[in-house]
């Protein structure tokens, strides 16, 4: 009987390293100044979780990452890499 190897992003970054470059991209807004305006869920949404979606989770091409764990690893280890919202307004404009 085969086990199943637990999930981490460790294993996310070597099974897909192109998660690896999702994060860093992340990171990186971090390096920059950041307009008032600067919204991190835009930034998110728009760009990076359609990536996400593509190489974790359901829809991934390698089958060790088609789960909802490794989906919601990603998804938190990515987004919380951004830096936060700067605009004034309490609700994001999306």
């Amino acid at each position: 009987m085969k086990t199943k190897t637990k999930i981490t992003w460790e294993k996310i970054i070597e099974f897909e390293p192109r998660t690896k470059k999702l994060y860093k991209i992340a990171k990186n807004e971090n390096k920059n100044e950041l307009p008032k305006n600067y919204c991190a869920n835009e930034i998110f949404y728009r760009r990076l979780k359609p990536e996400i979606v593509e190489l974790v989770g359901w829809s991934a091409r390698d089958r060790r990452l088609r789960s909802s764990q490794a989906y919601d690893i990603a998804y938190e280890k990515i987004l919380n890499a951004l830096p936060d919202c700067q605009h004034e307004s309490i609700f994001c404009p999306l």
